[in-house]
């Protein structure tokens, strides 16, 4: 799966006016799209699916980001288990002209509920076509 840490107003316009934008990128995608609805100002958004749908549905969460009517997030965050290989990270911070930034994520989680304790936070930043493609 690909986990998300979005601001709690990026999961609200994620999610949309009565679930319907959340449901459009999940029926267009084909992918399992789930939105945290506890924790403080971070909540996760989870999908899940074939590579193909989740690549699918990824984009239509990076375009919806986009149109954010107080502008589209500075960064990309993303969860991803321990142990991801900094040269992986660097090929593609080489491979895309992104920056990428990785940090742990400690007890208190991403949220301060404990979600993604341990895990590690990688930071995408750059122009969006970069930070897309990383």
């Amino acid at each position: 799966s690909v986990l998300f840490v979005v601001s709690a107003s990026v999961a609200a316009w994620v999610v949309g006016r009565g679930g319907r934008t959340v449901a459009e990128i999940r029926s267009c995608s084909g992918a399992s799209v789930e939105v945290s609805r506890t924790g403080g100002a971070s909540r996760l958004v989870e999908v899940k699916g074939t590579a193909a749908t989740r690549e699918a549905a990824v984009e239509l969460l990076l375009d919806t980001m986009q149109e954010l009517p107080a502008g589209a997030p500075l960064e990309t965050q993303l969860l991803v288990p321990p142990g991801v290989g900094a040269d992986f990270v660097g090929e593609i911070a080489d491979a895309t002209g992104a920056e990428i930034e990785v940090e742990t994520v400690g007890s208190a989680g991403t949220d301060g509920t404990g979600a993604g304790a341990g895990c590690q936070l990688v930071i995408i930043t750059g122009n969006p076509e970069a930070a897309r493609n990383a």
